[in-house]
């Protein structure tokens, strides 16, 4: 599809066929309009998570949140491509991790630290200490074959989102005599066309936004999911409360760094 410009600008002879190939299509356009638009929401609200970031020296040296509002400042200003200080911080971050110590939340570590073990340590430490106190139900028993498997997705992000766009393929593609496919959807209720195009793609689609991370997991084990599927990781909105509280007898994380796993898996 042509812009007005474009059909004017050959009306008038001014441009020739290969040429014509080179013109951005409409379609091209918006997506790099969409890109500035998303580009100023990011700068804006990385802007604002900074300057609206507990003041350190509110903080008492020895508050539990000091440290942890110290390297989350440190990301906002990386966002904002304010690299000073970067070193020593990531130096204070590697010791810190390595002495046991919950210092960061671990999807920030991703991107500082590229060392598999280290991003890991901080995992186990995070979801160790936050959920010391849960008080484990049974192990889930043997139960009676279904005739299909039962797979269960949990994400806030089923709308227009990015892990909707990566992974809607997916959905749309499961083998449907083998695996029954239920949605938790734990975020917004946004009624757009990818939440449509996402419901259409579940045998049930469920929204627990009100529903504590307990009796998500009691009402993944009344429904006898066989396979617990977490979309979200340590990323924002995440629920890790619900698989502490074993919802299935297999949880497994989704791997969202490979978007051909949308195109290519099996199931």
């Amino acid at each position: 599809m042509r812009t007005s410009r474009q059909r004017r600008a050959e009306g008038r002879g001014e441009i020739g066929a290969e040429e014509r190939e080179r013109w951005p299509s409409a379609k091209d356009l918006g997506s790099a309009r969409w890109f500035f638009q998303s580009s100023k929401l990011y700068l804006r609200t990385a802007l604002t998570n900074y300057f609206n970031t507990t003041p350190l020296r509110l903080l008492a040296q020895n508050d539990d949140c000091f440290e942890m509002k110290r390297l989350r400042k440190h990301v906002y200003k990386m966002q904002l491509c304010d690299w000073r200080d970067l070193d020593s911080q990531i130096a204070t971050l590697d010791a810190a991790i390595r002495q046991g110590r919950r210092y960061s939340v671990p999807f920030p570590v991703i991107a500082l630290r590229d060392s598999l073990s280290l991003q890991r340590r901080a995992a186990e430490i995070w979801a160790n200490e936050g959920y010391r106190e849960i008080s484990l139900p049974p192990r889930i028993g043997n139960r009676s074959r279904h005739e299909r498997i039962r797979l269960g997705y949990y994400s806030a992000d089923f709308h227009n989102h990015a892990t909707a766009h990566l992974i809607a393929g997916l959905f749309e593609r499961h083998d449907r005599a083998g695996f029954e496919l239920t949605a938790f959807s734990f975020g917004p209720e946004i009624r757009d066309d990818m939440r449509a195009r996402l419901s259409a793609a579940f045998d049930r689609f469920l929204d627990v936004r009100t529903s504590s991370d307990h009796d998500i997991a009691r009402l993944s084990r009344e429904l006898e999911i066989d396979i617990a599927v977490d979309l979200k990781g340590f990323t924002q909105h995440e629920r890790h409360g619900i698989f502490s509280h074993r919802a299935a007898p297999i949880q497994q994380k989704w791997k969202r760094s490979d978007p051909c796993r949308t195109r290519t898996c099996n199931l």
